[in-house]
């Protein structure tokens, strides 16, 4: 049979057909837990690296957060200044106003001279004098939120070394290492969320304040002075071609 002849062939070199012993068949088996070991703690690391990750991230959100808070104020004091000067701008317009009213009913206008004790005596209207728009508006709360934003800021901190600590705990197996380091690491990121969180509320009441107490108060200022300066450049001209 050449089923035989091959067989025989295969003895002669020392190759003998068996069935697998339970020794081979136990090797078997620990090679295969070892690799489902393996998988496990490769799983764990991923999860690690996925959450330091996300820390990371979160750290550089709050320190974005940190800088646009500072640029949203230095916009709002540039802006009350800004209204500062529109108000000038009014004040001025008006004592103008004012001028070109008393040369309109003045006597001596049409021949170029001094004007008389006539105009001169006129009683002059007062001018509506400018309310500061304060600078600094919500440096006491804004410096309140700095103080918190620091306090939560130092609880962040406290998290990561305690994370730290238990990363390289030696009293602690695989498993209660990673159990612990993953949920100091979730307190991290519930801390970091919680600055976060305080970052956009303080955005929000920042550009509140700025629409209610300059942005929509300047843009009615604009429109004055804009109608003021039409009125004054037309009757100046009348003026001048009397």
């Amino acid at each position: 049979m050449p089923g035989a002849s091959g067989r025989n062939k295969r003895e002669q070199i020392g190759i003998v057909d068996h069935e697998p012993s339970q020794l081979e068949e136990d090797e078997e088996y620990q090679t295969a837990e070892l690799t489902t070991e393996d998988k496990i703690r490769n799983a764990r690391g991923d999860i690690t690296n996925t959450q330091d990750n996300t820390t990371d991230m979160l750290d550089d959100i709050i320190g974005q957060g940190a800088e646009t808070n500072k640029k949203l104020y230095a916009q709002g004091e540039q802006l009350r200044r800004a209204r500062n000067d529109m108000q000038d701008i009014k004040e001025n317009n008006e004592i103008a106003q004012e001028q070109l009213e008393k040369m309109e009913l003045c006597c001596c206008v049409a021949i170029f001279i001094s004007c008389c004790c006539c105009c001169c005596a006129k009683e002059k209207k007062p001018v509506t004098k400018r309310k500061d728009v304060g600078l600094g508006a919500g440096e006491e709360e804004r410096r309140k939120n700095e103080r918190e934003r620091v306090q939560k800021l130092r609880k962040v901190n406290e998290a990561k070394r305690r994370a730290d600590g238990l990363k390289n705990a030696e009293d602690l197996d695989e498993k209660e290492r990673f159990e612990a380091v993953a949920d100091a690491q979730l307190d991290i990121m519930n801390a970091q969320l919680d600055v976060v969180g305080d970052l956009i509320k303080v955005q929000k009441e920042e550009l509140d304040r700025q629409k209610k107490d300059v942005l929509n108060p300047l843009d009615k200022e604009i429109d004055v002075n804009r109608a003021q300066i039409k009125a004054l450049d037309r009757r100046g001209k009348n003026l001048l071609n009397r």
